[in-house]
């Protein structure tokens, strides 16, 4: 029970840090795709 639940808020956290890293990389894509249009 213990670790089921362990292993839940570890899967929840490395979805957040996956969500934060697509989104930190699209800023920077759509940063450069700003500065090479205009």
């Amino acid at each position: 029970m213990d670790l089921r639940r362990c292993s839940f808020d570890s899967d929840k956290k490395l979805r957040l840090n996956t969500f934060l890293l697509i989104k930190s990389l699209s800023q920077k894509i759509a940063a450069r795709m700003k500065r090479a249009f205009y």
